[in-house]
C-alpha cells in the first residue's frame, strides 16, 4: 500500500476515535445532568468501582424535599455513597405500599414501621439495630413498641407529647396560675372562671380575638382516633403489646371519660349545640383557634409548635403545656411516643444496611442532624437532650415531664384495624350529634367494635 493510502487510513482512524470519545463523554454528561443531587458526588469504592446505593421509602410527604436536602448534605460528607427517595403521604397509603414493595423484592433499605403490631407483620424485614449503641439512649417508653428480649429493631421517628397547651398571657391576665391546675375539678374551675371574664369582657382589651375557653376538632381523624383513643385507653393496658395482642378492652375511667369530654364540649365555640362539633377541624383549633388568640387552651400535640411559630412567633415562645387530668386518675399525665420508627431492612445487602444505620447515627447523633431534625423536619428528637437544645419552650416542657415520670404510652397504634378511625370516631361524632346516643350506649358499641375487629 502506498504511503497515500496509509495517511487516508490513519485519517480515517483517528477520526472514528474522536466521534466514539465524544459520543461516551456526551452520554456521561447527559447521564450526569439527569441525575439527582446526591449521586453527582459519589466516586466509586473499593476494588469493584461501584457506589454504595441506599433506598429509602418514608411516609412524610410533607418533608420530601428536606430529607432529600438531608441526603445531599450526608453524602457530601460520605464520598461513595448514593440515596434514594420516595415518599407517600400519611399511613393509609403507605402502608399497603410498603408492603407491596418489599413482597414484589424492590430493594427498600430503610423504612418506616407504626408501632408493635406493624413491626410484627414485617419482622422478617426488621434488623436488629442492638449493634448501635446510641438508640437505647431513647427513653424506654419509646423503645417498647419496637423491642423484645432479642433486640431492638427501630429507631424513634421523634419524641411527641399530647396534653392541654395554654395561651399562659391568657390565664395570667385572668389571674389563673396554670401551676394550680392540677386535678380535673382544678381545670373544670378554671374553665368556668376563664369563660366569666371572657363573657363579660374583661380580657377584650388586651384580648379582642378572644371568643372562647376551648376547642374540639371532632371532625378531624387525627385528633379523635389518635389523642382522644390514648385517654380513653388509660390505664387499660400497660404496654403496647399488651394492646395489641387485647380481644377485649375494659374503658376503667369512662365516667371521668365522659366528664372531660362534656368539660371540652360546653366550652367550646359549638357550647350551645355540640353537633357542631363535628364540623371543628384540627386547623380551626390549632391556626384559626390557639395561634389566632381565638381560643385560650387546646388538647394538642407539642408538634403543632412550627404551625403556631408561622402564626405568631411571640406566642409560640409563650405556651405552656399541661397535664390532662382525669377525675379518677392518681395523676395528670403527658401522652408520649413516637409517630413512627425508622426500620433497616435485613434483607438489604451488607453494604447497603451499614450504609442505611450510617446515615440513621448521622441523623440523629451529629449536630448537623439535630439541626436538621427541628429546623427542616420541625420534629424534637428523642436524643442528645434534644428538648433543652431546642430553645423550644413547648420542647423543653415536654422533656421535663419524660424525666419526671409524668407520662402515659402512646397506644392508639395498636388498637384493632380500623376501630380507632371508623369505629371509636362514629360513635363519638355521633354523641354530639344525637341525644338517643348515651355516653353507655356509645361506650358498648366501641366495646364491641373493639371486639369484633380484633
Amino acid at each position: 500500500m502506498t504511503g497515500y493510502g496509509l495517511r487516508v487510513i490513519s485519517m480515517l482512524l483517528t477520526v472514528l476515535y474522536t466521534f466514539l470519545t465524544l459520543s461516551t463523554c456526551s452520554a456521561r454528561v447527559a447521564t450526569e445532568e439527569a441525575s439527582p443531587l446526591y449521586a453527582q458526588n459519589a466516586v466509586p469504592l473499593g476494588q469493584s468501582g461501584g457506589v454504595v446505593t441506599m433506598n429509602i421509602f418514608q411516609p412524610y410527604g410533607e418533608i420530601s424535599m428536606q430529607l432529600q436536602e438531608a441526603a445531599d448534605a450526608f453524602v457530601a460528607e460520605h464520598p461513595g455513597t448514593q440515596i434514594r427517595i420516595h415518599s407517600v403521604d400519611g399511613a393509609p397509603q403507605y402502608q399497603p405500599a410498603l408492603r407491596a414493595k418489599l413482597l414484589g423484592g424492590e430493594q427498600v433499605d430503610l423504612f418506616h414501621v407504626f408501632g408493635y403490631q406493624d413491626w410484627q407483620e414485617l419482622r422478617e424485614y426488621a434488623l436488629d439495630l442492638s449493634d448501635m449503641g446510641w438508640i437505647a439512649d431513647a427513653d424506654s417508653i419509646l423503645l417498647e413498641p419496637v423491642s423484645d428480649s432479642s433486640g431492638i429493631y427501630g429507631v424513634p421517628y421523634s419524641l411527641e407529647g399530647v396534653g392541654l397547651i395554654a395561651n399562659r398571657d391568657i390565664f395570667e391576665a385572668a389571674n389563673i396560675p396554670l401551676a394550680d391546675i392540677q386535678t380535673f375539678e382544678d381545670l373544670a374551675d378554671a374553665f368556668q372562671e376563664l369563660r366569666g371574664q371572657i363573657d363579660s369582657g374583661e380580657l377584650e382589651e388586651r384580648f379582642p380575638e378572644l371568643r372562647y375557653v376551648t376547642e374540639f376538632p371532632a371532625l378531624d381523624k387525627t385528633f379523635v382516633a389518635k389523642q382522644l383513643v390514648d385517654l380513653f385507653l388509660t390505664d387499660a393496658f400497660a404496654t403496647p403489646q399488651q394492646t395489641a395482642q387485647a380481644k377485649l378492652v375494659d374503658f376503667q375511667h369512662s365516667e371521668s371519660l365522659e366528664s372531660y369530654v362534656k368539660l371540652m364540649a360546653r366550652y367550646s365555640s359549638s357550647r350551645a349545640d355540640w353537633e357542631g362539633l363535628n364540623a371543628v377541624s384540627q386547623t380551626m383549633q390549632v391556626e384559626s383557634g390557639l395561634a389566632a388568640g381565638r381560643v385560650a387552651v387546646i388538647q394538642q400535640n407539642v408538634n403543632i409548635w412550627p404551625r403556631i411559630y408561622r402564626v405568631d412567633p411571640d406566642l409560640a415562645g409563650r405556651l405552656a403545656l399541661l397535664p390532662i387530668p382525669l377525675d379518677e386518675a392518681e395523676e395528670s399525665n403527658i401522652y408520649v411516643g413516637a409517630p413512627s420508627y425508622w426500620a433497616v431492612n435485613a434483607q438489604s445487602s451488607p453494604e447497603s444496611a451499614a450504609l442505611a444505620k450510617e446515615f440513621l447515627t448521622w441523623l440523629y447523633q451529629s449536630e448537623k442532624g439535630e439541626e436538621i431534625l427541628l429546623d427542616n423536619f420541625g420534629i424534637l428528637s428523642p436524643y442528645r437532650e434534644s428538648g433543652e437544645h431546642t430553645g423550644v419552650s413547648l420542647y423543653t416542657q415536654l422533656v421535663g415531664y419524660l424525666e419526671a415520670d409524668r407520662i402515659q404510652p402512646f397506644l392508639h397504634s395498636e388498637t384493632p384495624g380500623g376501630w380507632a378511625a371508623d369505629v371509636f370516631m362514629a360513635n363519638l361524632r355521633g354523641y354530639f350529634a344525637s341525644e338517643e346516643l348515651d355516653w353507655e350506649k356509645m361506650m358498648s358499641e366501641n366495646l364491641a367494635g373493639w371486639t369484633s375487629l380484633r
